[in-house]
């Protein structure tokens, strides 16, 4: 969802998921998205969700909207605890891998994968502010600019207190003074 809404856009995402079902994008950001959102890792998948969510809360008037307008708050909270959140470098418990080294019988030899040698670089290189805080911080700012008097009200009616602090740091590092 996020290298789509990144690339081709919010309304156009928008669309094609409600295009299934009328109201489908909201049960995929409430059930999906938004409790999962936390559990990204790698640094170039980290950034492609960064990119993605923030043009879903502040591009167009696609979340804004009437039928989505209860899911901004809680993806912004989402996003700044996504932000905020310690680097996890854990396996999780279900995770085992047999260590090759301890394998009686097994030689490791230089191997390369023809089709997985390469990893992807970053889609949105040069696209978008590199430090993804701020990126958030401007997209806000631009979004207040285009529909005064709206976002306050949200922020201050669902976003949670530690995230609201977070997104004020955002602010600062951004030279912008206050939403309106």
């Amino acid at each position: 969802m996020s290298l789509y809404a990144g690339k081709v856009g919010t309304q156009s995402l928008i669309d094609t998921i409600d295009s299934v079902q009328d109201g489908l994008f909201g049960n995929v950001l409430e059930k999906i998205f938004i409790p999962e959102l936390q559990r990204i890792s790698g640094k170039s998948e980290q950034r492609i969700v960064s990119v993605g969510v923030v043009k879903i809360l502040t591009e167009g008037s696609g979340v804004l909207n009437d039928k989505y307008i209860s899911y901004w708050p809680k993806l912004l909270n989402s996003l700044v605890g996504f932000f905020e959140q310690p680097v996890n470098d854990t396996l999780p418990d279900d995770e085992h891998f047999i260590e090759i080294d301890d394998t009686p019988g097994y030689q490791s030899a230089f191997c390369q994968l023809v089709f997985a040698s390469k990893s992807p670089g970053d889609p949105f290189k040069g696209s978008y502010n590199e430090d993804p805080k701020l990126f958030l911080a401007q997209s806000l700012h631009k979004l207040s600019a285009r529909h005064p008097g709206k976002l306050m009200p949200l922020i201050q009616g669902g976003v949670e207190g530690p995230a609201i602090e977070h997104l004020k740091k955002y602010l600062v590092a951004a030279n912008i003074p206050v939403l309106k």
